[in-house]
């Protein structure tokens, strides 16, 4: 058996044996919402009211997330369906750009 292999059997098992998966986890998701109100709160600035911070975390957040769905998509396809780093910010999908969405033969 490969490593590969063994390590997701021991997943499975380790979240077999997970009674409350939402509390275990909870610190990642506090972690995550974390970051992005962090970087948020950077880019704005010290004279940022609380709800500026918190909406552009929101928009964050649901960017990381788009560039993740679009990520997947692109590799079930076998095509880029973004602009890896459409705004510059080196936070791109890492594929190129320019082909047709196309499934693989």
């Amino acid at each position: 058996m490969n490593r590969s292999l063994a390590a997701r059997i021991a997943s499975y098992e380790s979240w077999a044996r997970t009674p409350d998966r939402a509390a275990r986890t909870a610190p990642a998701r506090t972690g995550l919402l974390a970051k992005f109100e962090r970087e948020a709160r950077d880019r704005l600035g010290p004279g940022a009211s609380e709800r500026q911070v918190a909406e552009a975390a929101n928009a964050a957040r649901k960017a990381h997330y788009l560039r993740m769905s679009a990520a997947g998509t692109a590799a079930r396809w076998g095509s880029p369906l973004l602009d890896p780093d459409p705004l510059g910010l080196g936070q791109g999908l890492g594929t190129e750009t320019g082909r047709e969405l196309a499934p693989r033969a």
